[in-house]
């Protein structure tokens, strides 16, 4: 046993320990939703920026942040959550309490340098030509794009981010896309690396519903905006153009300016109706689409007291000639008029679906692949099913059942039981890598459905807390696993049972691996209380946070170190008093300085660090010793 002097001061800032941790080897990983200190980890020189306000059902406020690096926004990570409760005379605290979330630190080790030898124009120039030939860029900064329709691209958008790589390494890149319009729409999103032009990661973004429907009768009566429904708001002159909403007539063709379609003959005085433009079954879709533009509009607003997109909705209606789709490319809504298996495509349930993945888009940003695609499938089919709650009192919890030609239970999507339809899964054991997002939306669509039925719940209330989840929880690469911890997240928000979603998602086969501490209660946060001998995996580059341990207890780990390594970095800091720390290959250490093969580390307080350059390919242990009693202790392991 050794001898310790008291030291005259200690770190109080967990940032202190972290940021030291990895700044001299690698960025890496803070979750801040493990610790009951996680605000102490966002300290001086984190450059957070508020993104999403959030007002909690007992008053508090929840703020989103992006973090942003030398300017440079950090893409793909769940992004900081912080929450400001309301004292007695309901006022809120000054100071955010940040409480989920993932902060990247030591970005700096990784980009000593955040210059990108590419341009802009030269992501650009990359990502179309990938599109047009259909397969991979060789490594290029001058490639020129020699695509006939380049001319006629819409909504060409690059910007330079930093993302976390699959080894925990910050790298610069740059996220592209562009929408080319015609029979065969498509918007191609792109990662590419800054440097070399490599194209890390591409995926079909243009989201739209699936062309499927047997054939037959109309299924939907003529109604009057006016008498049978609300009058809907047009400009003085009789312009489809709202506050909110503007309207336009393609007149069938792919391409053309947003001008906002004209009644005829208007007057200037008086009451106007129009009855222009019925086609295949369909009486007005333009009037359709001007009045439930606006009800989706009008939802949002009352249910979650925000907007679906940041710009007003533009609705392109008529699009193309027996176009059987409805698709977002990323600005507008487009909207076809169907043939002989389905209706034109202008309904409430359509356009409540395509606005909201303007609303994915520009708050979780969810990835239209993988399961993250399913995802964001699924949030639309959720607001399909509550825009017909709140204009009608009433869902079926049907995707699409007043397009399609049929009998009135026949549907596109069924929430309620998605693997009706032959196609679609309702629990995540059947979801296979490379799954239509149509395919794979049935395992949330499901637990949202379920969610909705249970009692004290309804459309309303699933849905809202569903939408929190994609304003604050989400990320661009979310599984459904991590989504449901999300959705968690949310009820509580929402002051809503956190139990049902988990049966719920149970249900489906879905769970969330650490579920978050209830409000004023404990959780799964990764914490321990050094009496136990069980050890804990540590991952790469991501922290664990307040920590605890009795005097002379133990915390124990290991990490797997990968051939070829470089290094291995382990280190403790921050909270409360004196831990030493052990680190041993092959085998567990004791706590003595005397165990061959071991590395120590045991200065005063809990600052320590054990260092292992070129470390053995396999497993180390890591054995934290509480010489005195630890509180809010974080331990970090690096390896490369």
């Amino acid at each position: 046993m050794r001898t310790k002097q008291v030291s005259i001061w200690r770190m109080t800032l967990l940032t202190v320990a972290i940021a030291s941790a990895t700044s001299a080897f690698a960025a890496g990983r803070i979750d801040l939703g493990q610790s009951m200190l996680a605000s102490d980890a966002v300290g001086q020189g984190v450059d957070l920026r508020p993104s999403t306000k959030v007002t909690t059902a007992d008053g508090s406020e929840k703020t989103k942040y992006n973090q942003y690096h030398q300017g440079i926004r950090v893409w793909g990570e769940a992004a900081p959550v912080a929450g400001r409760s309301r004292d007695a005379a309901g006022m809120l605290s000054d100071a955010p309490s940040f409480s989920s979330g993932t902060l990247v630190s030591g970005i700096s080790a990784d980009l000593p340098n955040i210059k990108p030898r590419l341009s802009e124009t030269d992501a650009l120039n990359i990502a179309k030509r990938v599109a047009k030939l259909g397969g991979q860029s060789q490594d290029s900064t001058s490639l020129q794009s020699q695509d006939a329709g380049a001319d006629k691209l819409q909504n060409q958008e690059v910007e330079l981010v930093i993302r976390m790589t699959e080894q925990n390494i910050a790298q610069l890149v740059y996220l592209t896309s562009f929408y080319k319009p015609g029979p065969n729409a498509t918007r191609p999103h792109f990662i590419i690396d800054a440097q070399s032009g490599r194209i890390i990661k591409q995926w079909e973004g243009l989201t739209h519903r699936d062309m499927t429907g047997p054939g037959g009768n109309e299924k939907i009566g003529q109604y009057e905006y006016g008498r049978n429904y609300p009058a809907f708001e047009v400009s003085q002159d009789c312009r489809f153009d709202s506050a909110n909403v503007l309207t336009v007539d393609m007149r069938n063709q792919w391409n053309g300016s947003d001008v906002a379609y004209t009644m005829p003959g208007c007057s200037s005085s008086g009451s106007a109706r129009n009855s222009s433009r019925a086609v295949n079954g369909a009486f007005s879709p333009l009037n359709d689409a001007q009045a439930f533009g606006n009800t989706v509009f009008k939802m949002y607003n009352d249910w979650l007291s925000k907007r679906p997109i940041q710009q007003k909705l533009t609705l392109r209606v008529h699009t193309g000639q027996n176009w059987n789709n409805a698709t977002w490319d990323g600005r507008a809504m487009n909207f076809g008029d169907g043939d002989r298996r389905l209706f034109p495509l202008v309904s409430l349930g359509v356009i409540a679906h395509e606005v909201s993945h303007g609303f994915t888009q520009q708050n979780a940003g969810l990835v239209y692949e993988g399961q993250s695609g399913g995802m964001n499938e699924a949030f639309s089919d959720m607001a399909s099913a509550a825009a017909e709650v709140y204009a009608r009192g009433k869902t079926n919890f049907m995707i699409g059942d007043d397009i399609t030609r049929g009998d009135s239970n026949t549907a596109m999507r069924y929430m309620l039981d998605p693997e009706r339809d032959g196609m679609s899964i309702g629990h995540a054991s059947k979801y296979r890598s490379g799954m239509d997002v149509h395919l794979s939306s049935g395992v949330y669509n499901k637990a949202f459905a379920l969610l909705a039925n249970k009692p004290g719940w309804d459309v309303r209330k699933a849905f809202t807390t569903f939408a929190t989840a994609n304003m604050l929880y989400w990320k661009p690469q979310s599984d459904f696993n991590e989504g449901a911890c999300g959705v968690i997240r949310a009820a509580d928000d929402r002051s809503m049972p956190r139990a049902d979603v988990i049966d719920v998602f149970n249900q489906v086969g879905v769970r969330c691996a650490n579920v978050p501490p209830a409000p004023g209660g404990g959780g799964t946060g990764g914490g321990g209380t050094g009496g136990g001998n069980t050890d804990s995996a540590l991952p790469n580059g991501v922290a664990k946070l307040n920590l605890t341990g009795q005097t002379n207890g133990m915390l124990r780990y290991t990490i797997d170190v990968p051939a070829g390594a470089q290094f291995l970095s382990v280190r403790t800091g921050g909270g409360s008093g004196d831990a030493d720390l052990y680190v041993k290959y092959g085998n567990a250490p004791q706590p003595t300085t005397s165990d061959a093969g071991t590395v120590y580390s045991g200065k005063e307080a809990n600052s320590e660090v054990v260092l292992i350059k070129q470390p053995q390919a396999g497993r180390y242990y890591v054995l934290v010793h509480a010489y005195t009693a630890v509180q809010g202790l974080s331990l970090l392991a690096v390896t490369r």
